[in-house]
């Protein structure tokens, strides 16, 4: 945390034990250990959500040693030693662990008995030294535990954030509120100036029902200078402003507004773009762009962008962080626009691609294509129309300006996304297959999902994917070669039994240059021949497309 203003926080007993209960590990920093109190507390201490939520047995088990460590802390007075000199002063001690001796105490066939099964769950699961204890009581010898509260540095809370009894200190309130605990968790990801400006201008106390979004969308809020820092530097201030409603030169305003409004969307806006390079923020916070791009992403939807387990902005991170740009400052297009109008009309479940959809066929423009993109980022999906052009975009960028994918490729490609895109990053490494070896692996693996039987589609598709993997280990200085062959051979030979002999059967090596060796075109694989082996191979009946 690094904060100066930070106050040390009493937890009762050994912090071993406590660290024990809590989940955290031993080998932390004292620093550390609140926040990952709260953290815990948050995550793993409440079933349900809302007024519905309840606590966990991790939470119930805390509680009750946090309680049970106060009562030993009592015991052991102002010394903070707990002294038992005999069965008879070892009564109260052993009430609060939950035990009770025998009769024939002081003896050396003596033991303890369980008397509260629950606090002697605590105490043996907190480490406390019973079998000393008991030991002590058998040999007649007096039993002596130093048993102190151990103070840990953490930043102090305000006793009127929480409307509970005045008299709770910072663990019974982390303890008690999921909120709380999770906006401490927040604060701590803060560093030391950025929390130090806000509590000096009373901001927090505002900000504690947005816990949920500081936590998702807070690790980035920076105030250096008594500024804030806002994606775009200095040059894009103005525009954060009128988006925000406040300026960035009054944090203590800016702040609490940014992650209140609509819910929380415009704070998971103004993290993702803070996470890109200054570059990738200059093209997004142009003028008239940052509004324009926010308007788009966030739409109509009233939800909040806290809810849930997981951040509900992975689609716009993506986009933001990937996305390529012409030298003109154009969004980058795989195969040109009037692809993208057909991928965006294609039949989805969800109802926000479909609108979008319907109005693809007046875009004239990349920059629309990207608000479209944006417009979309919130969808619950992995086979869409952003993650298929992020995917294309990728394999597109790693080949040169003369050898990028065509038009019918592109829409090859992400009319097959959501059956095959598991295998698209074959493309991607090996940037010189051409548009036909594509085509041809997309047709190969079309026939297979055709085969009506699961159990023979199954083993035919691992068989095929096993061997474009040991393709991609075999392939060697010329892969376009093997590929052909692997295509055109293995896909067809699945039929027939003979997948390993057809497409990698070696041949001794020969420099290149030689007639063995096969050039190839262009410094890629021929697409003509690639075409041919696939026709050549192919069953008997067996329709074949012509070539392009």
């Amino acid at each position: 945390m690094g904060s100066p203003e930070s106050a040390n926080v009493a937890i009762p007993g050994p912090l071993r034990s406590f660290l024990r209960m809590a989940g955290i590990s031993q080998k932390v920093s004292p620093e550390e250990v609140m926040p990952l109190l709260a953290r815990n507390v948050f995550e793993l201490g409440y079933q349900g959500m809302g007024s519905k939520s309840r606590p966990t047995e991790f939470l119930i088990l805390l509680s009750h040693y946090v309680q049970q460590a106060r009562e030993l802390a009592a015991l052991a007075g102002t010394d903070s030693v707990i002294n038992v000199s005999s069965c008879e002063g070892a009564k109260p001690l052993l009430k609060i662990l939950g035990y009770r001796t025998r009769p024939d105490c002081g003896r050396r066939s003596t033991f303890l008995e369980t008397a509260d099964p629950q606090r002697a769950f605590l105490t043996i699961d907190s480490g406390f030294p019973l079998p000393e204890l008991e030991k002590s009581l058998q040999e007649g010898r007096a039993f002596t535990y130093s048993f102190s509260m151990s103070r840990v540095p953490a930043p102090p809370l305000e006793i009127d954030w929480t409307k509970k009894e005045k008299n709770l200190d910072v663990v019974d309130m982390i303890l008690g509120d999921p909120e709380l605990a999770r906006f401490y968790w927040a604060l701590a990801r803060m560093d030391g100036e950025t929390l130090s400006v806000l509590r000096q201008s009373h901001a927090l106390k505002k900000m504690v029902p947005q816990a949920a979004a500081l936590d998702f969308y807070g690790s980035h809020i920076s105030v250096r200078s008594g500024r804030v820092a806002v994606p775009g530097g200095s040059a894009a201030g103005s525009a954060w402003n009128e988006l925000v409603g406040a300026s960035p030169d009054s944090p203590g305003e800016f702040i609490p507004k940014l992650f209140a409004k609509d819910g929380g969307w415009l704070a998971a806006y103004f993290d993702d773009l803070s996470t890109v390079s200054p570059s990738q923020q200059a093209h997004f916070t142009e003028p008239g762009r940052l509004r324009r791009f926010y308007e788009m992403f966030r739409g109509k939807d009233s939800s909040d962008a806290g809810t849930g387990v997981f951040r509900r902005d992975t689609g716009l991170f993506l986009l933001v962080s990937r996305l390529r740009w012409e030298p003109n400052g154009d969004p980058y297009v795989p195969g040109n626009l009037e692809v993208w109008k057909k991928v965006f009309r294609q039949n989805t479940e969800f109802k926000i691609i479909r609108d979008v959809g319907r109005r693809a066929a007046h875009w004239d423009h990349p920059g629309q294509l990207l608000e479209a993109l944006l417009a979309i980022a919130q969808a619950p999906t992995e086979t869409g129309p952003l993650q298929s052009y992020l995917m294309l975009s990728e394999i597109d960028g790693r080949r040169s300006p003369q050898r990028r994918l065509s038009p019918e490729t592109v829409a090859l490609l992400a009319g097959k996304y959501s059956e095959f895109s598991d295998q698209y990053l074959v493309f991607s490494e090996f940037p010189d297959l051409d548009d036909a070896s594509i085509a041809a692996f997309l047709q190969v693996a079309t026939s297979l999902d055709g085969i009506s039987k699961s159990t023979l589609r199954g083993n035919a598709f691992g068989t095929f994917q096993a061997s474009v993997g040991l393709w991609q280990i075999l392939a060697g200085r010329n892969p376009c070669r093997r590929f052909e062959r692997l295509l055109a051979k293995g896909g067809w030979a699945l039929w027939q039994g003979r997948l390993f002999n057809a497409a990698f059967r070696r041949r001794p090596h020969r420099p290149e240059g030689t007639a063995a060796h096969g050039k190839r075109q262009n410094g890629s694989c021929s697409s003509r021949r690639t075409h041919q082996f696939a026709c050549r191979s192919a069953p008997v009946g067996s329709r074949c497309p012509a070539y392009a």
